[in-house]
């Protein structure tokens, strides 16, 4: 029992209170996660992209193109410390502390002065806020445990989405994986039905997009946000599936609203699906149960 070795954190109250400041410190590592895995795999395409330019005769591109992946290829790096993106002044300890190190700077480097983004003490906040609804739910155990693991990929892939359009296979795959094995702990879905929720998530989302895509003769899904749905059905069983769409739906439609209302974008505008798929997923996962039987009552009452 995991239990057992959570020593004095199998305490509610000290158990949540370490999960809070647990979620702060990974938001941090989040951060350096939203920030350089897309570099990285920008970096991987530009490596690609001049081997074919040099293949084809364009050895000027391609130096162009080598160039200027070398100039940002530090940032990239995730055994670099964490620097100023203006000035490239390595950031110490003492600026580095989740959300109270923002504050004392005023969201300012301490060494430049530029502004340092709302995002970062965002991420750090969203995430431990995320772990301490882990721990409320499931109180101390495995159950919550992986609860913030799940809730710590999702939040990774919801601003990436946000800022790339694009889902990493290394947070999708590894979020299926992690499914599968929670699977075998017993905790959300049995394994038959969360192997069956990974192939009719990944299935079901691309039979959608698919056929929609040809009613408006336009890409309106990625592969991604299909990998996503199949690893939210490996956490949740095949049969969360229905709500967990129905839920994201209903937040991408609001979030398309709001965007629409508060920017200059369109609703034509393309629009990031996998942050409402994050959102819907996590919600399954905390209340699931009395969620699902609250829309059947409100169903079968109309």
């Amino acid at each position: 029992m995991v239990e057992s070795w959570l020593g004095p954190f199998s305490n509610s109250t000290l158990f949540s209170t370490f999960s809070l400041i647990l979620g702060l410190v990974i938001g941090s590592f989040l951060n350096v996660v939203i920030f350089r895995l897309p570099l990285g795999m920008e970096k991987s395409w530009s490596v690609e992209v001049e081997q074919l330019l040099r293949e084809w005769g364009h050895a000027k591109w391609a130096n162009t193109l080598a160039r200027e992946r070398s100039d940002k290829s530090h940032l990239a790096a995730f055994g670099k410390r964490s620097a100023c993106p203006k000035c490239q002044s390595v950031l110490g300890v003492r600026d580095n502390i989740p959300i109270i190190s923002y504050l004392i700077l005023k969201g300012r480097c301490r060494h430049c002065g530029s502004g340092i983004s709302m995002r970062y003490p965002a991420v750090e906040m969203m995430t431990a806020i995320c772990f301490l609804l882990c721990a409320l739910t499931f109180g101390p155990s495995l159950t919550a445990i992986l609860g913030c693991c799940f809730a710590a990929i999702l939040i990774a892939l919801t601003f990436i989405d946000l800022d790339y359009q694009i889902l990493p296979d290394e947070l999708t795959v590894s979020l299926l994986g992690l499914g599968l094995l929670a699977s075998l702990l017993g905790p959300f879905a049995r394994p038959e039905d969360s192997i069956l929720g990974a192939v009719l998530g990944f299935l079901s989302l691309w039979l959608i997009a698919g056929l929609y895509g040809k009613l408006r003769q336009m890409e309106v899904m990625g592969r991604g946000d299909f990998k996503l749905f199949g690893a939210l059905g490996a956490w949740l069983g095949w049969q969360a599936l229905p709500i967990t769409l129905f839920l994201a739906a209903v937040l991408g439609i609001l979030f398309s609203l709001a965007t629409h209302a508060f920017s200059d974008r369109t609703l034509r505008s393309p629009l990031a699906f996998g942050p409402a798929l994050s959102a819907a997923g996590f919600t399954m996962l905390l209340a699931g149960t009395p969620l699902t039987s609250w829309l059947r009552s409100l169903i079968s009452g109309i």
